[in-house]
């Protein structure tokens, strides 16, 4: 048949808050259920630190499929369990990626009771650089939450659930795993390739509706609603029988859709594809692992200064001048890759009415020591070079030695 397009919210806000964007998988979903079916999903393992496909057959479980995971799972388990399955008569929904739909649906295409909902991929992270990455997190992951936030802020903050019960939240700008992910550094190389961004076999792909002036002049910006596609018979009976559960928009105009079937094209920078980039961030990674390669790659000349000034530290309190973007680039840096060096704080030249951080105050450059002027280290993290020029001059002035002084930012991009 030929495509069916439209834009798509369902209308539970209570299921609508709980999903990256319309709802689509949990309307589908319950339709499964409804037949007695089972629903495999990909979700979030505590106990392997992993993302992996599993089965279900209530709400309970489908809950925890929602959302969308931005890592590849772990699917060849649950294969041959989906013939069991198909081949006892139930009813199975498989959602996951274009690849890992076409793989399913070459190896049952001839049951009629197999359901297929793909998305619209960008690619996904190795799976082992999403594990590792959990595991050098300082406290036990219990989950992670990709979409977390008020859905007319497109939603892209990230949220930890930790094994004690406490929570973090960062944008998406502000997290090492995201932003690696908008740069290209951790997806697969076979992604970037991908033929299935024009070939869909499923019955729905679904995917958040980008176009944000069409969603807000149907009032729907607050709900950040999803493109659906229908490719099937099966997948438009369904839909027929599930519409009153949602909000549906047609869309005529294939124009509106096209960008969503490209290939995926060579670039740099966020949200492009550099193979090269993404080929020097996995040799890094293999190397030195998950936080120096992302740093390496994506801050180089900062993270050499750093490194070339590690084979001198011994032990000295350091002082980042600069509490704004590149001071917090520079301390998160050397938290994560020179965990041996003892951060005081953020200097800054005058205490304005600033926040603490987290873990590391904020001081005023009067409020300096003479035992901090004469021993401790100053990581200079400005980018604006007179601005750098001015305070490398002040620290001088104060009696800061040339040899206490790093300046981390100098020609950083």
């Amino acid at each position: 048949m030929k495509r069916a397009y439209y834009v798509a919210v369902h209308r539970d806000e209570h299921i609508l808050q709980k999903s990256s964007s319309g709802g689509m998988f949990t309307i589908f979903a319950e339709y499964i259920l409804l037949l007695g079916g089972v629903i495999c999903g990909a979700v979030f393992d505590v106990d392997t630190q992993m993302v992996r496909h599993v089965f279900t057959d209530s709400m309970e479980g489908v809950d925890r499929m929602r959302k969308s995971k931005y890592v590849w799972s772990k699917f060849a388990d649950v294969v041959q369990q989906i013939g069991v399955y198909l081949e006892s008569g139930r009813p199975v929904l498989f959602s996951g990626t274009p690849c890992q739909a076409a793989s399913v649906q070459a190896r049952y295409s001839e049951y009629d009771n197999l359901y297929i909902l793909d998305l619209f991929c960008r690619g996904v992270s190795r799976g082992e650089i999403f594990s590792d990455y959990i595991r050098r997190q300082k406290k036990n992951v219990r989950n992670i939450d990709f979409r977390y936030g008020p859905k007319e802020d497109s939603n892209y903050i990230i949220k930890y659930t930790y094994g004690d019960g406490s929570t973090e939240k960062h944008n998406w700008s502000e997290d090492a795993y995201a932003t690696s992910y908008v740069w290209s550094l951790n997806i697969r190389q076979a992604c970037m390739d991908c033929i299935y961004t024009k070939r869909h076999m499923s019955d729905w792909t679904v995917g958040d509706w980008d176009d944000k002036k069409w969603a807000a002049a149907h009032g729907l910006m607050a709900k950040h609603p999803s493109i659906l596609v229908v490719n099937s018979n099966k997948g438009k009976r369904v839909l027929e029988a599930m519409k009153d559960r949602m909000y549906l928009f047609p869309i005529r105009d294939e124009g509106m859709v096209a960008a969503y079937y490209q290939l995926h094209q060579q670039g740099h920078g966020a949200w492009a594809y550099d193979r090269h980039l993404a080929r020097v961030f996995l040799n890094s990674y293999r190397e030195k692992g998950f936080y120096a390669a992302f740093y390496e790659v994506l801050y180089p000349n900062i993270y050499q200064r750093i490194t070339d000034a590690n084979h001198h530290y011994a032990g000295e309190n350091v002082f980042i001048y600069g509490a704004g973007y590149w001071g917090q680039i520079c301390c998160a840096m050397i938290t994560r890759c020179f965990p041996h060096w003892k951060i005081t704080g953020y200097v800054v030249t005058k205490k304005g009415d600033r926040r603490k951080e987290p873990e590391y105050v904020i001081v005023a450059l009067d409020e300096l020591t003479d035992d901090d002027r004469e021993k401790a280290w100053f990581v200079i993290a400005v980018k604006d070079e007179t601005a750098q020029s001015i305070i490398y001059q002040t620290l001088m002035c104060c009696g800061v030695k040339k040899k206490q002084i790093i300046q981390a930012v100098l020609r950083e991009g």
